[in-house]
């Protein structure tokens, strides 16, 4: 009887000093939209409720799971956390090392292929107080958008060529995510077209304002169906010290 009680008693021993151990780390929990992601870091900036950014650590065995949409991620993992999920996540007290992760609101459709399609454009006006963007867009011509997060509209001015990430939400359509173009870009310009060399891939135009301009195009097919004396607007990349069109809008 003795014999059987201490087989019994010995491996209790380390389970209850393994509780011993973590009793004393009290684990915190918070919420937020996820902002980015770097998995190369192991880090994710997460928007509070407050609407303050912090970037976290995140464990390289963190838990994740998804109460939103579950049936989508059937095998939940890192790679699938981005942009613009409303999660609650856990980590222990005194650190910023996230080990827990409960996507609570996914924020898009997974089926649709991510968390908005990405469009390039040309702003044509910003309005930070509403929350708005209007821009040009080639195919598409100018449309007015509602930005959510306001703060993606932080340095956003007009005439910056721009990649919007568009999501539908109930029915219209929200941008997520602005990403200016490099400064190479100077975006768009108006004008009458006065003449054009196909085999060159040039044409000139009278600018306003500005004057006539010759520049190079780039590729040449954007002159096929530019016609002398059509309004025109040209969509300027500076390209090693040359001003280059590489798109035409009639």
């Amino acid at each position: 009887m003795r014999l059987w009680t201490w087989r019994m008693v010995v491996p209790l021993v380390p389970v209850a000093l393994l509780f011993a151990g973590t009793a004393h780390a009290k684990i915190n929990t918070e919420r937020g939209n996820i902002v980015s992601t770097d998995w190369n870091r192991m880090q994710m900036e997460i928007e509070s409720p407050n609407g303050r950014s912090k970037t976290w650590n995140v464990a390289r065995d963190c838990e994740v799971k998804f109460t939103d949409k579950k049936n989508e991620f059937p095998n939940p993992k890192i790679a699938d956390l981005k942009a613009p999920m409303y999660i609650h996540f856990m980590f222990p007290e005194g650190t910023d090392v996230i080990q827990s992760i409960d996507v609570v609101e996914v924020g898009f459709e997974p089926s649709a292929g991510g968390a908005g399609v990405p469009q390039k454009a040309v702003v044509t006006n910003v309005d930070v107080n509403v929350g708005q963007v209007e821009v040009m867009i080639d195919p598409g011509g100018r449309s007015t958008f509602e930005v959510d997060p306001k703060s993606e509209l932080g340095g956003v001015q007009k005439g910056d060529s721009v990649t919007l990430l568009i999501q539908r939400r109930d029915g219209r359509e929200v941008v997520t995510s602005i990403t200016r173009a490099a400064a190479a870009e100077t975006g768009m310009q108006r004008g009458v077209v006065t003449n054009f060399d196909m085999s060159k891939g040039h044409i000139e135009v009278m600018l306003s304002p500005g004057g006539r301009k010759t520049f190079e195009v780039d590729p040449k097919g954007l002159l096929a169906g530019v016609r002398q004396g059509e309004s025109v607007t040209l969509l300027i990349e500076r390209r090693d010290g040359r001003e280059v069109v590489t798109r035409i809008t009639r």
